[in-house]
C-alpha cells in the first residue's frame, strides 16, 4: 500500500481525539485475544488405569494454545469422554483424577471437521505430579470415513490467488477439476457436474437454488482454513452428489496485516485528508 501527495492539515482537537480513539479500538478489537470460531472438530477416547480398567469421573480438558480457551468434560462409567465443538488449532489435552498423576499431551493439531481418537492411561500417584507426553505417534481419525483435504492457513496465505477467491484453492484436492462453466464457482468433483456440490458455512447451506453458486463467499483475509470433502461424508452433508466444501464460521484469531492496514488507511484518510482530494491521494495494492 502507498499514499502519495496527501496534504495533512492540522485538525481540531476533538477530531484528533476521535481519530486516536477509533484507531485504538481497531487494534483492540482485532487483537489475538478474540477467539476463533470455525467448523468444529473433536477429541474423543478413553481414560484407563495401569491395569486397563476404565476410570470414571476423570477430568479431561482441551486448552487452545492460541486463544487460551479451555473446555473440559468428565469421563463416563466406561471411561469414555468426548471434547466436541472445538475450533481448529493447536491444543494441549490433559487428563486428571484424584489418586493418579496428571497426564498432559501438548501440541496436538485439530483441523476442520476432524475427530481425533486420543486415549489416556493414567499412572498411580499424586494428582499434583504431571507427566507430559512430548512425542506421540501420529493421531488417527477413526470415527469417520470421509475423504478429502483440509486447505490450511499456509496454503491460503502463501499461494497466489487471481481475484482473491479462496475457492480456487479447492483445486489442490485430488479429484477436483474445473467444470464445464455452468456456474461461477465451476468446481467439478470426481466427475460430477459443477451443479452437484454443497458449500456449507457454519452448518448452513449457502449454495443457490438455480446454478448452485455460493451465495456467501467470505474474504480470503477472513479464512483460517477450510475443508473439501470428496466422498464418504456424513449424512448431515449428504444432499450433494459431488463434493462438500466446509467453510469456517468467522474470522481467524487475528486479522492479517493486509486487512488491518486497509482499515486504518481508510480511517485516517477519511479523518485527515480533505474529501475532495482523498480519492486521488490513496492508492491501494492488496493481494
Amino acid at each position: 500500500m502507498r499514499i502519495e501527495n496527501c496534504p495533512i492539515p492540522i485538525l481540531p482537537f476533538r477530531k484528533a481525539i476521535r481519530a486516536i480513539l477509533l484507531t485504538s479500538l481497531a487494534f483492540a478489537f482485532f487483537s489475538p485475544g478474540a477467539p476463533a470460531q470455525s467448523t468444529s472438530g473433536s477429541f474423543r477416547g478413553s481414560v484407563t488405569d495401569p491395569s486397563g480398567a476404565a476410570i470414571a469421573a476423570a477430568t479431561v480438558s482441551a486448552r487452545n494454545e492460541a486463544t487460551g480457551i479451555v473446555q473440559e468434560v468428565s469421563s463416563d462409567e466406561s471411561g469414555a469422554y468426548t471434547l466436541a465443538h472445538l475450533a481448529p488449532g493447536m491444543y494441549t489435552v490433559t487428563a486428571t483424577k484424584q489418586g493418579f498423576k496428571t497426564l498432559s499431551k501438548p501440541g496436538l493439531e485439530l483441523l476442520v471437521d476432524q475427530q481425533i481418537s486420543l486415549n489416556f492411561a493414567l499412572v498411580i500417584g499424586a494428582a499434583s505430579e504431571t507427566i507430559t507426553v512430548t512425542s506421540t505417534t501420529p493421531v488417527l481419525q477413526v470415527h469417520s470415513v470421509d475423504t478429502g483435504q483440509v486447505i490450511e492457513t499456509k496454503e491460503i496465505l502463501d499461494l497466489p490467488l487471481d481475484g482473491r477467491n479462496f475457492l480456487d484453492l479447492a483445486f489442490l484436492t485430488a479429484g477436483v477439476v474445473h467444470g464445464a462453466g455452468g456456474n461461477a464457482d465451476n468446481i467439478a468433483v470426481n466427475g460430477q457436474r459443477e451443479f452437484a456440490n454443497s458449500i456449507v458455512l457454519n452448518g448452513i447451506e449457502v449454495t443457490g437454488n438455480r446454478n448452485n453458486d455460493a451465495s456467501v463467499t467470505p474474504s480470503v483475509d477472513a479464512m483460517q482454513e477450510f475443508k473439501v470433502v470428496t466422498s464418504g461424508y456424513a449424512a448431515e452433508f449428504g444432499r450433494a452428489a459431488g463434493g462438500v466444501i466446509l467453510l469456517p464460521r468467522s474470522i481467524s484469531p487475528r486479522l492479517p496485516p493486509s486487512c488491518i492496514t486497509t482499515i486504518l488507511a481508510e480511517l485516517w484518510a477519511a479523518l485527515f485528508v480533505k474529501t475532495r482530494r482523498s480519492s486521488s491521494c490513496l492508492t491501494r495494492e492488496i493481494g
